[in-house]
């Protein structure tokens, strides 16, 4: 955790025509400590200035040069970082430090603050345990919550808790959620649709307005809240059958946003949350103390990260089932579920796009494991490469099996016929069904 050490001046504001003082953010604050926790939620900022008048703080990226273009004005209260690391003391400067033409940063008076900075990520894999394996936001199983093997990636597990038993994972921790922006994404998987309410993901700090943080399904659909102005979403969710879900939280339009497998599902205005302790939990909420409202199924692959994803980000998360360059070794999965990869006989060589993997002999292959949803009715998908063969009569670009020895049932998702044509196949119930493309040249990238 992070936190800054900042020199505080009083009637003093930012003012030039130069890019490098010029706000990068401007947000609403109630007094000047909501003005420096807005500074230490953004991983850029390095300066601030609070205007008491109008309750605004303007937050600024760089520091080094910025005395230098200071002017005086009444009710301004200027921050300015006074260390690299972000390990949080104020310390307000003494009269002798300011005078008509300047000021000089050389003593303090004794008053000092602590704040803690609110940055850094965190995801729970839930791969037979409930830690945090970006950050120490470690979780502990409530009643005994066990795992289904194997997880949304195909691979490790998933977190599977009983309602009827009051399963969850709590994360005694405090996470700060106030005054900043953030996005909570996860996989779920519900066993039953029975009740009116399932937590999945919250932070309870009081039963009062923007004072309980709680991301749940609530009547069939997502429903996004700080408590008094929720959002609820408008697409009806079913039970056995996996979703990906976001929620997302932008500080400085104060909107929220719910997005269902990766695809926008409601939007709205939202004040601020401002719940200054509780745990986080996984797998229930409780807005109201002793009511609370437990999953019943299973959850994978939830993260924190303390900004607003973009909504291509998100896409990516929900529907990039994997990705895989071939720019780095060991091969890897680059995608947000990183699947399992298995290679035999490849050589690296230059690509269309950086780095490629040539296919030797009939030994080498590029084996991927863990496509959960695919093959699952209704689901679509798409597969997308760049290839540049040098022969292509008879041959497999894309293979799927059922097993990773290949001995299970199987389909070419693409290849070479015997005279060179490309060709797709998909399967529709009980046969399959295929596109014949054209001949594709020889040793040219397509």
């Amino acid at each position: 955790m992070r936190s800054m050490k900042m020199s505080i001046m009083a009637d003093w504001k930012f003012s030039c025509a130069n890019t490098t003082c010029i706000p990068f953010m401007t947000v609403g604050a109630a007094n000047v400590r909501r003005c420096q926790m807005a500074c230490l939620a953004q991983d850029l900022c390095q300066a601030a200035s609070f205007q008491q008048s109008t309750s605004m703080c303007q937050l600024f990226v760089n520091s080094p040069n910025q005395q230098g273009n200071l002017v005086a004005n009444a009710g301004t209260i200027t921050m300015i970082s006074k260390s690299e690391t972000r390990t949080t003391t104020m310390m307000f400067p003494s009269e002798t430090c300011m005078n008509t033409t300047g000021f000089t940063l050389a003593t303090y008076m004794p008053y000092t603050t602590t704040t803690s900075a609110n940055n850094g990520s965190s995801l729970w894999s839930f791969d037979n345990n409930t830690l945090d394996s970006r950050s120490d936001y470690n979780g502990v199983g409530i009643n005994s919550p066990t795992y289904k093997t194997p997880g949304i990636n195909g691979h490790g597990s998933a977190l599977s808790v009983d309602a009827s038993i009051g399963q969850y994972v709590s994360v005694s921790k405090y996470r700060n959620f106030t005054y900043t922006s953030f996005t909570i994404e996860m996989w779920f998987y519900l066993t039953e649709l029975t009740s009116s309410a399932y937590g999945l993901f919250g932070q309870y700090y009081d039963t009062a307005t923007d004072q309980s943080l709680h991301c749940k399904i609530y009547n069939d659909a997502m429903y996004f809240g700080f408590w008094g102005d929720d959002l609820q979403g408008s697409t009806a969710v079913q039970a056995n059958t996996w979703y990906h879900a976001a929620f997302v939280f932008n500080y400085l339009t104060s909107t929220r946003t719910i997005y269902l497998n990766g695809i926008l599902d409601t939007s709205g205005s939202s004040s601020y949350y401002q719940g200054v302790s509780g745990s986080i939990v996984i797998g229930k909420t409780e807005e109201n103390p002793g009511i609370p409202y437990y999953f019943a199924g299973y959850i994978d692959e939830v993260s924190v990260v303390m900004r607003e994803k973009q909504p291509n980000e998100i896409l990516d998360d929900a529907t990039l089932v994997t990705w895989n360059s071939f720019d780095n070794l060991p091969y890897s999965d680059s995608g947000s579920l990183n699947l399992n990869v298995k290679v035999s006989n490849l050589t690296s060589v230059s690509g269309r796009v950086n780095e490629a993997v040539r296919f030797s002999s009939n030994l080498s292959y590029y084996q991927m494991n863990g496509f959960v949803l695919l093959g699952i009715s209704n689901y679509s998908y798409s597969i997308a490469l760049w290839t540049r063969p040098s022969s292509t009569r008879g041959s497999v670009l894309v293979h799927l099996s059922t097993t990773t020895d290949g001995n299970g049932w199987c389909v070419d998702l693409m290849g070479f016929s015997s005279s060179g044509q490309i060709i797709v196949t998909g399967w529709h119930s009980t046969s399959n069904v295929q596109i014949v493309g054209p001949i594709l040249p020889a040793n040219v990238w397509t």
